[in-house]
């Protein structure tokens, strides 16, 4: 459904549409031909056909012939309807021919450079041989199936033929062992114990060979050796520490004294257990909390800042236990501790006695500063004489119990499902339920939620955030002086250092690449990596601008010219599409608004491929996302969340967004003046805009999955994420050639959603339910918050996107069996599988999940809804709770059809100069919706993250009563009495009824300590 209501397809667009109807066919008539060559990162399953690329660890394949085995096809039917469709295609012919020379015609009239007539000449001719070739592969088909050839050999040839020249985006496959939403595996790594093993350990780097007698001694050491007095570099900023004017008047306030620096470090930055530096000293203190490297250039920086020399110093500690897991987060046994550790990737040990773990071993980082020691101690810093420990990530924490809500208002899981499973149809053995009773689901919780305001008020009537879920509290210690020595044992030291080398920084790579040889090849025309504590904070785009003046004039041709009396343009004016083989563009990626790195020119329409990871240097690995597919034309905002998103991050944003807005409508008021908004430029349109929906997503989840691990009894930490929101292109191809570029949705496509989370008394299953709450609910804001950015929640005729959990339910409550398929149906997956009326390469996504042994939701046949046709999907780790949430087309995320007069004013954004001061109220609309959004995003996370005494608001009541009710559900995955798809499908209901009602009602609060 469009907002403006469904258009009449046009001659292009039901010509390509049949083109990628054929090739739909042909992938389930013959998928080991029709079926796109597809890079497989994990190992071959048996019986696998490929082709090894000279990569590094990757490969080219056909899809397997094994592939027309996994489910059954009726041939005879399927061939009678791509005959069809093929007839279908070439009454067309005149139609295509009549589109070329009206092309033809526009170029002439607005007299547009010979190099733009030649590229449509050229792509007439292509598209003239291709189309020639199809016909002599289809007339092969045809008189094959007339028994006059062989049948499977035509079609092949025929598939071959469209999976090279595809007419549809590509679908992007998760790899089934490479989940993007779960947690890290712990290290092995036990810490090193002696000096020895870390010189040779190449932890700080690549170790200097010592020569000794002539020979080399093969010990390791450090590139460089410390001098026992400072240097100018113990005082000089660096990528980590970050001597920003913010930690300037930080250090002034706490007038420069080191013992108050460190004080206030100590007594106001929270402690992560994760490893390596991540965020740096301006993130950390915009957040207020990082890990031991992180707290560690945090006060560095401020010691700096104070004309207090500084270095970093890396060991190993013994930490007591209860200490220990008091200070990772609270946690009541041991084996928690260790395994917290473990996923953020520091090296421990649980060191043992009379059989029970009483210390942890661990490799840490703190500080030394160079004061006056003697005699002041720190106290009065006069004349600088000796180097001291101090440690400010180390800490303990005063916890608060809040309501046992789970007992007092229990929400009792059992006879809930037996009550909609004995409503709805299901069949155990072949995993599916169906005609699931919302409405009743839907009063259930109703129900639930209400008992648990009733309760919550009746105990305290302005309860807090505090007194329902707990609280957590550094418990301050107000030192006078420096007390020189460390609150635990130092075992060994391993180096001092003036900089964090770089092997010991996270860093974030974005590649991009033509091809899939040139991906297997790891041949990236554009490829950046940076260290994640000089990214933290900062937007990243990737956008595409014409790549000379001529594609810029054959741009502008088909934009609408200003109005002789002065009128203003409407919207509706801006072309619905451009021809995308006419228009070449290049690959523009920027960090906060800067050109960091190009591409060559493409023509617009074409798909790429791109890959974001991050290094992670306790894992010693780069761990990547998916390979990712985005058209020449669309414009993609990129959020890094490293360990949390900073309330200063969305303050800033909405300030900038403001300013832009505020500029526009100045210009509405004095249309004389155009000068401020000719200063606009695409990273405050829709650089902005865009960035402001994922940035969004991020805060709300993070703050979301606070409420839920408190429910839960979880203590959860972000690890570093990531996640894209951006324009959809939809190319009309002519047998490969992008005739057409349209952009009618907006996407929310996240490839990284990671945290470490262990459950307090070290209950694994309460890990898997936890993770898969989450993930639910992750799902659910993927659609609620592009629909709380773009849409009127009173509107009843207000746009809607589309998320797995969405889709699902949509499919629901239209009466589609909704199917889960794991290891107990695994005899007939073959035969489920070809009763799916869905995209053929979906389906090869969820056979391939399943043979690496994960559980898949799914159902029976593709939904239109909100202009979206496709399926919704959940892919998960039985074992761990990881997971991929899906729709056709591979985004692990949400698609949306926006206001086609908003989403062209992104799209043209390059040119859009031109006109921009004939349609400024148009743009401030669309600004006002992004910072209104933002609006209700920020407030909640600074609620959850930064306010906990807050009052609890509804919003946040209702995302703790939904974090109870899924919970309560999940813990009978695995019961006798159920289907597990039943379960699946009653959270994904829940959540797309609640997160759309929780976000619209997030109110402003003000902290109340």
């Amino acid at each position: 459904m469009q907002a403006q209501g469904k258009t009449a397809e046009s001659a292009d667009e039901h010509f390509s549409r049949t083109l990628n109807e054929i090739h739909e066919l042909l992938k389930e008539l013959v998928p080991a031909a029709a079926m796109p060559r597809a890079m497989k990162p994990s190992p071959a399953q048996p019986g696998e056909k490929e082709l090894r690329a000279i990569g590094p660890g990757l490969r080219i394949e056909a899809e397997r012939a094994a592939q027309r085995t996994a489910w059954q096809v009726d041939v005879p039917a399927k061939t009678r309807e791509l005959r069809a469709r093929i007839a279908a295609l070439l009454r067309m012919e005149g139609e295509v021919k009549k589109s070329f020379a009206e092309t033809e015609r526009h170029i002439r009239d607005k007299h547009l450079p010979a190099e733009i007539l030649a590229r449509h000449e050229a792509a007439v001719a292509e598209y003239e041989r291709r189309a020639t070739e199809f016909k002599r592969l289809a007339a092969g088909v045809e008189s094959a199936a007339d028994g006059q050839g062989d049948l499977e050999s035509a079609l092949s040839g025929l598939g071959a033929f469209m999976a090279k020249y595809p007419n549809a985006k590509t679908h992007t496959p998760t790899d089934p062992n490479n989940l993007p939403w779960g947690s890290p595996k712990p290290v092995n790594r036990k810490p090193y114990m002696t000096p020895s093993q870390f010189k040779t350990s190449r932890l700080f780097g690549e170790p200097v060979k010592v020569a000794q007698a002539g020979s080399l001694s093969g010990i390791g050491l450090p590139a460089t050796t410390l001098p026992a007095t400072p240097t100018p570099a113990d005082l000089a900023p660096t990528e980590d520490v970050q001597i920003t004017q913010a930690i300037r008047d930080l250090a002034a306030s706490l007038n420069n004294q080191p013992v108050a620096i460190y004080n206030w470090v100590r007594n106001n930055i929270a402690f992560i257990p994760s490893y390596g530096s991540i965020q740096g000293a301006d993130m950390t203190l915009q957040t207020r909390r990082g890990n031991a490297f992180d707290t560690a250039s945090l006060l560095i920086a401020l010691l700096r800042a104070a004309n207090v020399p500084a270095r970093y110093v890396y060991g190993t500690i013994e930490v007591p236990v209860e200490k220990a897991m008091n200070w990772v987060g609270g946690v009541t046994v041991p084996e928690a501790a260790l395994n917290l550790m473990g996923q953020g990737g520091i090296p421990n040990l649980g060191i043992a006695q009379g059989g029970q773990v009483r210390w942890i071993d661990l490799e840490h980082v703190w500080v030394e500063a160079y004061v006056d020691y003697v005699p002041s101690r720190g106290a009065v810093n006069r004349t600088p004489n000796t180097w001291v420990p101090l440690d400010a990530s180390f800490k303990q924490y005063q916890f608060t119990q809040g309501m046992d809500l789970k007992s007092a208002i229990p929400f009792d899981g059992q006879p809930f499902i037996t009550q909609i499973q004995q409503s709805a149809t299901v069949n155990q053995i072949e995993g599916w339920v169906q005609n699931v009773n919302q409405a009743q689901i839907q009063q259930a919780v109703d129900n639930y939620q209400a008992q648990l305001r009733s309760y919550i008020q009746g105990q305290k009537a302005d309860a807090t955030v505090n007194d329902a879920l707990g609280g957590q509290a550094i418990i301050e210690e107000r030192r006078t002086i420096l007390l020189g020595t460390l609150p635990y044992s130092r075992l060994a030291t391993g180096a001092k250092f003036q900089e964090i080398p770089d092997n010991l920084r996270w860093k974030f790579q974005f590649s991009m690449y033509l091809d899939e040889v040139e991906q297997a090849f790891d041949s990236a025309f554009i490829r950046q990596t940076v260290s994640t504590a000089s990214l933290a904070g900062k937007k990243i785009t990737l956008s595409f601008s014409p790549a000379n003046s001529s594609d810029l004039a054959t741009i502008n041709s088909f934009l609408p010219q200003p109005h002789p009396d002065g009128t203003p343009i409407d919207p509706s004016e801006l072309p619905s599409s451009l021809p995308g083989y006419l228009i070449r563009m290049v690959p523009q990626l920027r960090v906060e608004g800067q050109v960091v790195a190009t591409g060559p020119a493409f023509t617009m329409g074409t798909e790429l491929i791109q890959n974001a990871a991050y290094f992670n240097p306790g894992a010693r690995q780069w761990e990547s996302g998916d390979f990712n597919r985005p058209v020449v034309g669309e414009n993609i905002a990129t959020v890094l969340d490293l360990q949390g998103v900073s309330a200063l991050q969305l303050l800033t944003l909405q300030a900038r967004i403001e300013s832009t807005k505020v500029k526009l409508e100045q210009f509405q008021q004095n249309p004389a003046d155009p000068s401020g908004i000719r200063s606009l430029t695409k990273e405050d349109m829709a650089g902005d805009f865009l960035y402001a929906a994922v940035l969004g997503y991020f805060a709300s989840i993070d703050g979301s999955a606070q409420v839920f691990a408190k429910a839960a009894k979880v203590v959860t930490v972000r690890m570093p994420s990531f996640g894209n929101f951006g324009t959809g292109a939809k190319t009309q191809y002519y047998f490969g050639v992008p005739r057409n570029v349209s952009f009618p949705t907006v996407q929310m496509d996240v490839d990284r959603v990671f945290g470490t989370d262990v459950s307090m008394d070290g209950n694994p299953a309460a890990v898997v339910s936890f993770r898969k709450s989450l993930g639910g609910q992750y799902s659910a804001q993927e659609h609620a918050i592009p629909e709380s950015l773009f849409t009127n929640p009173a509107d009843p005729n207000r746009l809607e996107a589309i998320s797995a959990v969405k889709a699902l339910a949509i499919a629901s409550s239209q009466g589609q069996r909704i199917y889960t398929l794991n290891q107990a149906n695994s005899a007939i997956h073959g035969q489920i599988l070809s009763q799916l009326a869905i995209d053929p390469l979906v389906k090869q996504e969820i056979a391939n999940a399943l043979a690496a042994g994960r559980e898949v939701t799914v159902h029976q046949f593709n939904i239109n809804a909100f202009g979206f046709t496709g399926v919704g999907y959940i892919i998960t780790d039985p074992e761990t709770g990881a997971g991929a949430y899906k729709i056709s087309g591979g985004t692990n995320g949400a698609s949306q059809l926006v206001d086609a007069a908003e989403v062209k004013i992104t799209t043209v954004i390059d040119v859009l100069a031109n006109i921009l001061e004939h349609i400024p109220k148009a743009a401030a609309k669309l600004l006002g919706k992004a910072l209104g959004a933002l609006s209700k995003v920020a407030d909640f996370a600074n609620i959850v993250q930064n306010c906990t005494g807050a009052q609890l608001v509804e919003g946040l009541a209702l995302m703790l009563g939904t974090a109870l009710i899924t919970l309560g559900i999940l813990g009978f995955f695995g019961a006798f009495f159920v289907i597990s798809g039943i379960i699946v499908l009653i959270y994904s209901i829940v959540m797309t009824i609640l997160m759309a009602i929780i976000l619209d009602s997030y109110v402003q609060q003000e902290c109340r300590r």
